[in-house]
C-alpha cells in the first residue's frame, strides 16, 4: 500500500467567545487556537481543541497569517442558480427576504455561508444552507446540520478582537449592485445585438425566396434552310 504523510490541518483563531447551542457544537473563547477539520460552504466548520471537536461558526474564526481568506472565490456576476430551500426574513439592511421555491442567482459565495445573491435586480445576503442548486441537488447535508440553523455573521459579533491590524476585505452592496446591474445590461446589449443579427438574416432569406424566379428562354425556331441541311429525310418531306 501506498504510504501517505500526515494531514496537516489548518489552524485558526478565535475572534470572540462563542456558547454552543447543541451537544454537536464545540463553544470557544476569543483567543483559543482550533485546527479546522472540515470547512463547510454553509458556514459550520467541523474543528479540534485539544481533546473537544464540534462545529463553530465561520465567522468566529480568523487565520493566522493575514485578516483575508486565500480560498474566498471572487464574485461572478453571470451568477449561478439556486433554488431556495427555506424561507428567511431578513434581518439586517444589506440581506434579503426570499420564500421557499424562490429562484435567485448566487454571485459571492463566501466561506462563513452568508452568500451574496441576486432576485432580479436586488442583491444581498442570504445563508448559503438554505439555497440548493437549481437542475440537481447538493451533496446530502450530515445529520448535524441538517436542523441546524444558519450561522451567525461577522458584522452581529460583539468584542470581536482581531490580531491584525488590517481590517478583513469586503464589498459593499452598493458595488455587488452597481456591477450587477452594469453585467445585466451588457447581457442584455449582447442579446439584442444577437437578436437584430438574426432577424437582418431572416429578412434576407425571406426576401430572397419571395423574389419572382426568372423565366427561361424560349429559344427561337430554326430557319427553314437549317432544317432542310441538318434535320432527317422524313422531317425535310414534311417541309416540302
Amino acid at each position: 500500500a501506498d504510504i501517505t504523510g500526515p494531514i496537516v490541518l489548518q489552524t485558526y483563531r478565535a475572534i470572540a467567545d462563542y456558547e454552543k447551542s447543541s451537544t454537536s457544537e464545540m463553544a470557544l473563547q476569543a483567543g483559543d487556537m482550533v485546527d479546522v477539520v472540515e470547512k463547510s460552504e454553509n458556514g459550520w466548520w467541523f474543528c479540534q481543541l485539544k481533546n473537544k471537536r464540534g462545529w463553530v461558526p465561520a465567522a468566529y474564526l480568523e487565520p493566522l497569517d493575514g485578516p483575508d481568506e486565500s480560498e474566498e472565490q471572487e464574485p461572478n456576476y453571470a451568477g449561478e442558480a439556486y433554488i431556495v430551500q427555506k424561507s428567511y426574513t431578513a434581518a439586517e439592511e444589506d440581506e434579503l427576504t426570499l420564500k421557499e421555491g424562490d429562484t435567485i442567482e448566487v454571485i459571492h459565495k463566501l466561506l462563513d455561508g452568508w452568500w451574496v445573491i441576486r432576485k432580479d435586480e436586488a442583491t444581498g445576503y442570504y445563508p448559503s444552507m438554505y439555497l440548493q442548486k437549481a437542475g440537481g441537488g447538493n451533496i446530502s447535508a450530515t445529520s448535524e446540520l441538517r436542523n441546524r440553523s444558519a450561522p451567525p455573521r461577522r458584522s452581529t459579533i460583539r468584542n470581536a478582537k482581531s490580531i491584525h491590524k488590517q481590517r478583513r476585505k469586503s464589498i459593499s452592496q452598493a458595488t455587488y449592485r452597481r456591477n450587477s446591474r452594469q453585467y445585466i445590461q451588457s447581457r442584455r446589449n449582447t442579446l439584442e445585438n444577437l437578436q437584430n443579427k438574426a432577424n437582418v438574416i431572416f429578412e434576407k432569406n425571406e426576401h430572397e425566396e419571395n423574389k419572382p424566379k426568372a423565366q427561361p428562354a424560349v429559344p427561337p425556331r430554326p430557319s427553314k434552310d437549317l432544317i432542310l441541311t441538318r434535320c432527317t429525310e422524313s422531317t425535310r418531306r414534311k417541309m416540302l
